[in-house]
């Protein structure tokens, strides 16, 4: 979240959104190769970036 109040900060909302898109299929790639076992992006769905 760090990072992307950093970027939310500078006024690139559309910037974070594709960020968080981004990682989340990453995060997915991961899952699916056996890399990984949870998409922790889930997590953040529905969360604005500038609450908290």
């Amino acid at each position: 979240m760090s990072c992307l109040r950093k970027v939310e900060k500078r006024g690139y909302l559309e910037t974070v959104i594709r960020i968080k898109t981004v990682v989340g299929q990453v995060i997915r790639y991961a899952i699916t190769t056996g890399r990984a076992e949870r998409d922790p992006t889930t997590d953040l769905r529905g969360v604005n970036v500038s609450e908290g």
